[in-house]
């Protein structure tokens, strides 16, 4: 019988060994996949795939980096401007400067998709979570990256870089 612990990430399994659930996995979503490239631009990366999941108007990387009125700085942009293009597309979405793991679950619980900002090296990346799911016990969060691509990281990891409370769009209310 194998036992399941999803905080840590372990299990043990019928012949006591113990095995560790992989930090991330396979991931195909439903929304589209815009990819940034080594360019600063998952913000608009996100802009693009939120917009066009949303309105079914197919919106290119190029024509969501020129939505940003005050264009694309060397460092990326910032959390309301990402909410300003989303906005200006007819797309609801709401900001919290101080979102926690808790806030996250609720979000997506109640079925919105949720850009976060997470600490990224020296600075900051955009990412859009679309759900929590559970295998083999253990829970992922499923994750459209602009720099990495789709793909399940495990809870814990997600949750530990939030832990102070990151820059988030709720998207859809």
């Amino acid at each position: 019988m194998s036992e399941i612990k999803a905080t840590s990430g372990a299990f043990k399994d019928g012949a006591g060994g113990v095995a560790t659930a992989p930090k991330t996995i396979p991931y195909e979503p439903t929304g589209s996949v815009v990819l940034q490239g080594n360019a600063p631009v998952c913000g608009p990366a996100c802009a693009a795939m939120t917009i066009t999941d949303k309105t079914g108007a197919v919106v290119s990387l190029d024509g969501a980096i020129g939505s940003f009125v005050n264009g694309v700085r060397s460092t990326g942009v910032n959390t309301l401007e990402l909410s300003d293009v989303i906005s200006k597309a007819g797309i609801k979405n709401s900001i919290n400067t101080t979102m926690l793991p808790e806030q996250l679950n609720k979000a997506l619980k109640e079925g919105a998709s949720v850009i976060v900002q997470l600490p990224a090296g020296q600075g900051r990346h955009f990412i859009i979570v679309d759900s929590i799911n559970s295998v083999n016990g253990v829970n992922y969060y499923m994750t459209r990256d602009p720099y990495v691509g789709p793909r399940g990281v495990r809870q814990e990891l997600l949750e530990g870089a939030m832990s102070a409370g990151v820059n988030a769009i709720i998207v859809g209310r």
